[in-house]
């Protein structure tokens, strides 16, 4: 009973792991787990790394607009208080380049 199983286990991780029934199988039941514990080895990795990914992916957005909603409150109070054109890109330049020297600088 065991045997059925381990074999039943076996092919349901197979199968829902998508490693397929290729030329790699368990022919005893030791292989068989051996082969079900790395299949879940396999997919618990792959979905530590999709979240990580997901995470910096997240972060990085975040930041960008962070950084966007920064310099569009100086460009509004630069244009509100009629600053010429040319000190107006000077100012917005140096702020872009220092929240993304100082952000970079806390993480």
């Amino acid at each position: 009973l065991f045997s059925v199983y381990v074999v039943c286990f076996y092919f349901a991780m197979t199968a829902l792991t998508t490693v397929g029934f290729g030329d790699i199988f368990g022919e005893n039941n030791a292989e068989r787990i051996f082969l079900t514990i790395l299949q879940l080895t396999g997919a618990v990795v792959f979905a530590t790394i999709m979240s990580q990914l997901s995470s910096v992916i997240t972060n990085m957005s975040q930041s960008q607009r962070e950084r966007e909603q920064h310099i569009e409150g100086i460009r509004s109070f630069l244009i509100e208080r009629k600053v010429e054109r040319s000190l107006a890109t000077k100012i917005t330049d140096w702020a872009a380049f220092n929240f993304s020297t100082t952000t970079s600088l806390r993480e």
